[in-house]
């Protein structure tokens, strides 16, 4: 069995060369939209631990009248400072 041996020219390289680009870009954009996604979820996880927090204060301060102790505070959310100013009702 004899097989000739066929010449596709400059189609083939071209046609490689496009899809490997389109393939490139297409990996760019994918590792650019996990970086965004990234930092959307970590501002979502602050957003979270903060409504987190202050929930823990309002339950606290319902409960016993008053809030809770500062060192509890860091302890269990260690990157959020909270305060409290309490006012008088109209």
């Amino acid at each position: 069995m004899f097989c000739k041996n066929r010449r596709y020219g400059g189609f083939l390289l071209a046609e490689m060369t496009v899809s490997l680009t389109i393939l490139a870009m297409l990996l760019a954009s994918v590792a650019f939209s996990l970086n965004g996604i990234a930092k959307f979820n970590s501002y979502q996880l602050v957003r979270q631990q903060c409504i987190a927090a202050a929930q823990a204060e309002l339950d606290s301060l319902t409960a016993t009248g008053q809030s809770i102790p500062d060192e509890d505070v860091s302890r269990i959310w260690p990157r959020i400072s909270v305060s409290i100013e309490k006012s008088a009702g109209d």
